[in-house]
Parts: C-alpha cells; structure tokens; sequence
C-alpha cells in the first residue's frame, strides 16, 4: 500500500507540473524551429517485448535573435528527422522556457496527474480494507471454531497466490475455503498433490461464510515442517478433510476397540485309537507267531 501511494503522489505531482505549465503556454507567443536531434526509445510489456518504438525531438529555435534549444516534454510515434519545422510556444518574460507543440499528444499530460489521484484513493482504500480485516482476523483467531483441512488448490497472479483448502464445516460435511492473497515464498506448499500440506481455518460460528485460513506457515514451509504439522495435528486429534473430499472421508478420533471375552477352550479328548482290522481268510498268515498264553496246568507239567 505505501509503495502504491508514494507512486500515486509522484504521478500527481510530475502530471500537474507539466500540465500546468501545457495550460499557461496557450497564451504564450509561438515561433518556428528545426529539429536538431531526436532521442529514440521503446516501450515494453511486462515481458520485456518492445511493443512500439517512441521518439522524442529536441527543436532550436530564435527569439529576439538568441538562439534556444527545447526538448519536448512528450514522446510519440512519428519519427521526426533532423531539420524538420515544429512549432515552439515561449515564456515572454523568459524566452528559455518553452514547450514544443507537438498537436494532439498534449493531452497525455492529462493522464499522469489523472493515474496519479487513482493511484492515492486506491492506496487509501487498499489500507482501510486491510485494517478492517485484520482486525477481523483476530477476532477470528481468538474466537472463531477451528477446523483443519489440506490444500487441494492454488492460484498464482501478479506476484500473489491463493489457496484452496478443503476441510470440514460446521454441519458435519466438508467445504472449500478460500485463503487471502499471500505475498512471498510459497515453495514449500507445491508439493501439494503429493504431500498433503495441513492448513488450519477459523471459521465464524454464527456466520460460517466468515473464516480465515492461517497461511501464516506457508513461507517457512519445508518437507520437515510439513511432517511435525501433520503429527501435531494427529496428537491434537484435529479433524482433517483427506482426499477424496468428501463427508465420508472425514477423520475422527478412533473408537476404542472393547476386548472380546472368549470362552475358556475344553479339555482335550484323548486320542481316538484306530480299530484293528479283522483277518482276512485269504490273507496269508504272519510270519511271527501270535504270542501264547500258559495256564496253571502248563505250569505243573513242566515242572
């Protein structure tokens, strides 16, 4: 905003300066000159493209006999040559202060002091809004229900940039956010599709529409800071909007998983023993005999 209204006060008064002395030589004497020299010069865009070539003619001209030299307060397009006659309009009382008539172009000097007067309201209100909003920024901070959410945009125009972020409102769902414009270094938030970049928003809670995502981070972000972020804001069990952007896909801090009682196991049931098969009758005997059994009488006659 300063830098605007010290441009809009040197537009103001550089404009009025020639302006005023444009308006008092309409009643001043005119004479003749010759062109003596003409300063070339070219007009770029903001990326440095010529977009047109501009020639100033400084003119000699006599007055009571003394020769004067001026240079012409405007530049245009014609390109003048040396010895070319232009018409000079003199101070009487100071023939040394003249201006070249140049015709039509004399009404660009309209445009400076014009620009510069837009430039200072333009500063002014600029200062005005941003005081209103940081106030309301702190009121916001200090008050206002804080939700987290992730960068899933950005927007960069004129050396600003903008972001996006989703992250739950209010109702239970999730909406976007917009961030205000954010001058500086915002290198760390690139990286954003890949890794997911926390963004925390102040929201109103009687008027939901009225918020304020704190990209008060953004300048210093680094992979290192972007990961204590995103742990800070698991130990904090903050509720954050992940992709994809949806209701669903809200996180909440995890339930508790109760124990399930599991009934004592029963007691183990002795092997089954497998059935001897019955002999078959066309089955060859064994080879190893079956073992005998003696009786008492077995016993006796043996002895």
């Amino acid at each position: 905003m300063l830098i605007l209204l010290i441009m809009g006060i040197a537009f103001t008064a550089a404009g009025w300066m020639l302006l005023s002395k444009e308006l008092a030589s309409k009643n001043w004497p005119t004479v003749e000159g010759s062109v003596t020299q003409v300063r070339q010069s070219t007009d770029t865009d903001s990326s440095g493209r010529t977009t047109r070539i501009v020639y100033t003619p400084t003119v000699e001209y006599i007055v009571n006999g003394q020769s004067y030299t001026v240079t012409s307060n405007t530049s245009t397009s014609t390109h003048y040559v040396e010895g070319q006659k232009l018409t000079v309009a003199y101070n009487p009382d100071d023939p040394g202060d003249a201006v070249v008539r140049l015709g039509l172009v004399s009404f660009l000097l309209y445009i400076f002091p014009i620009v510069g007067i837009i430039m200072i309201f333009g500063s002014v209100i600029g200062y005005v809004v941003s005081v209103r909003r940081s106030g309301s920024i702190n009121d916001l901070t200090k008050t206002g229900t804080k939700v987290q959410g992730v960068i899933t945009n950005m927007s960069v125009m004129n050396n600003t940039t903008k972001f996006v972020v989703s992250a739950p409102d209010l109702n239970g769902g999730v909406r976007d956010y917009i961030s205000d414009s954010t001058i500086g270094n915002v290198f760390g938030a690139f990286d954003f599709q890949s890794n997911p970049v926390p963004m925390d928003v102040y929201v109103n809670p009687s008027n939901p529409d009225e918020y304020y995502v704190d990209v008060s981070e953004v300048p210093s972000l680094t992979p290192e800071k972007i990961a204590q972020m995103i742990q800070h804001s698991k130990a904090s069990q903050q509720p954050v909007a992940v992709p994809p952007f949806t209701t669903s896909a809200v996180q909440t801090p995890a339930t508790p998983v109760q124990p399930i009682a599991v009934p004592p196991a029963s007691p183990a049931q002795p092997p089954i023993q497998p059935s001897t098969p019955a002999p078959d009758s066309n089955t060859a005997p064994s080879a190893t005999p079956p073992p005998q059994s003696y009786g008492p009488e077995d016993v006796e006659s043996s002895n």
